[in-house]
C-alpha cells in the first residue's frame, strides 16, 4: 500500500446508470477525460473486461486500449465492480510514471476495493429506491418536494380541462440558515410544526401544502387567478411574521412568490419557473 501512495495513483469510479445500463461518470476525473472515456465505442470495450486487468512495466498488453488515450496515463488497473453477479461499474486506476510496476498483491487490494464500492453502491440503490417511495417530508409531514411538483401537474391537467385557474404559492424563509446555526434542531422543528399550522389556519381544505425546499413551502391553492393567490400569499405572509417575531430573538426574513396557469405556464416545470425567478428579482 505504501509503493501506491508513493506512485500518486489517480483512482476513479464509474457506475452503471440504473435502468438504461449505460455508464456514467460518477467521480475521481474530470468531465473531459470522462466523456472520452465513456464513448459509445469505448463503453462496448470497457463491458468486455469481466476481471481485473493490470498494465505496466511488466504486464505490456494494452487492454482495453483506449484507457492510456483518453486519460493519458501510461499504468492503469480496471476493476469490475460486481453486484449479484451483474457488473455495476468499473474502478480505474493508474499514473504516468516511467519505468512503474505495481505491487504482487495489487489484486488482492483491488479486489477488495472493488467488493467494499459493491456494499455502497446497493446501499444506495436502496436507498434511491426507499426516497422514491416517500411522499412526506419526514420533519414537517408534509408532501415533500417530488409528490408535491406531481400534484401540481396533476392539477394544472385538471384546471386546463375544467378551463379554470390554478394558483401556486411559494413561501421563503430567506435566512433559514440563521435560524438552524442559532437555535438548535429541536427548537427548529418546533417552529417549522407551527408553520404548518399557521399554513393550514389560513388555507382552505382543497388547497395543498408541501415543503419543496429545506427554506421554502409551497401551496397549490385550487381554482384561484394570481389576483385571488397573492391576496393568499399576503395573509400567509403577515401570520408568519407575527408568530416568527413574536417567538425569536432576531428578525425573521419571509419572500412570497406567485404564479398561476395558463398564464404563467401550462407546466409544474414552467410555473416554479416562474416562482424562481421572482425570488431572484428579490434578491437583486
Amino acid at each position: 500500500m505504501k509503493e501506491i501512495i508513493q506512485a500518486k495513483i489517480v483512482i476513479s469510479f464509474f457506475g452503471i446508470k440504473e435502468g438504461d445500463g449505460r455508464l456514467q461518470f460518477y467521480y475521481g476525473i474530470s468531465e473531459r477525460v470522462a466523456a472520452s472515456l465513456l464513448s459509445e465505442e469505448n463503453i462496448k470495450e470497457l463491458m468486455e473486461v469481466k476481471s481485473i486487468v493490470v498494465v505496466d512495466n511488466k504486464h505490456k498488453e494494452r487492454d482495453p486500449s483506449f484507457i492510456a488515450g483518453a486519460t493519458g496515463i501510461k499504468n492503469f488497473i480496471i476493476n469490475p465492480v460486481y453486484l449479484r453477479e451483474e457488473i455495476v461499474g468499473f474502478i480505474i486506476a493508474g499514473n504516468s510514471m516511467d519505468g512503474f510496476s505495481f505491487p504482487y498483491d495489487i489484486g488482492d487490494i483491488f479486489n477488495l476495493f472493488s467488493y467494499n464500492m459493491s456494499i455502497i453502491w446497493e446501499r444506495q440503490r436502496l436507498y434511491k429506491r426507499v426516497e422514491d417511495l416517500e411522499i412526506n417530508d419526514p420533519l414537517t409531514g408534509l408532501y415533500n418536494e417530488g409528490f408535491f411538483i406531481n400534484r401540481l401537474d396533476e392539477e394544472i391537467k385538471r384546471s386546463t380541462i375544467y378551463q379554470r385557474p390554478c394558483g401556486l404559492i411559494a413561501v421563503k424563509v430567506a435566512n433559514y440558515n440563521d435560524y438552524k446555526e442559532n437555535i438548535g434542531f429541536i427548537e427548529l422543528e418546533r417552529i417549522l410544526k407551527k408553520c404548518v399550522q399557521i399554513f393550514k389556519e389560513n388555507l382552505r381544505p382543497i388547497d395543498i401544502l408541501g415543503r419543496v425546499k429545506e427554506d421554502t413551502f409551497g401551496v397549490i391553492v385550487i381554482e384561484r387567478n394570481r389576483r385571488q393567490s397573492n391576496y393568499v400569499a399576503a395573509r400567509l405572509k403577515d401570520a408568519l411574521y407575527s408568530f416568527m417575531e413574536g417567538s425569536l430573538s432576531f428578525a425573521p426574513a419571509i419572500e412570497v412568490a406567485v404564479a398561476e396557469s395558463p398564464i404563467d405556464g401550462a407546466s409544474a416545470a414552467k410555473l416554479l419557473e416562474c416562482i424562481q425567478q421572482q425570488f431572484k428579482t428579490n434578491e437583486i
